[in-house]
């Protein structure tokens, strides 16, 4: 992924809900925020990362309401309280897989 794709993409400014589905098939509200690819360090590799950043006002109307270590795991440790989520990515046509999830981007809404 270079540099002009995530120009572009975080360009558009997309506002998403970050949902986890747990063991028992329910979705957990992770709260709400601006999607974007990042370009970040991870294990001293240089990698993109699919990176939802919050703002007080969008936290105060959608709070987190799963635990802080479920958070922190999405955020893979950084100690950033506007970062919802930040995890490495991998590019495959349209749909972005994270290596340990899937984000599924919806165009229609």
């Amino acid at each position: 992924m270079n540099e002009e794709f995530r120009k572009t993409f975080n360009d558009r400014n997309k506002r998403v809900k970050v949902y986890v589905l747990d063991k028992d098939g329910d979705w957990s509200d992770c709260g709400a925020g601006i999607l974007e690819i990042i370009e970040g360090n991870y294990a001293g590799n240089e990698l993109n990362f699919v990176q939802v950043s919050t703002s007080p006002d969008m936290a105060k109307h959608n709070p987190p309401k799963v635990s802080p270590e479920l958070l922190s795991k999405l955020k893979k440790g950084i100690d950033d309280e506007d970062k919802i989520l930040y995890l490495p990515i991998l590019a495959s046509n349209n749909t972005f897989e994270s290596q340990e999830s899937m984000i599924f981007l919806r165009q229609d809404l």
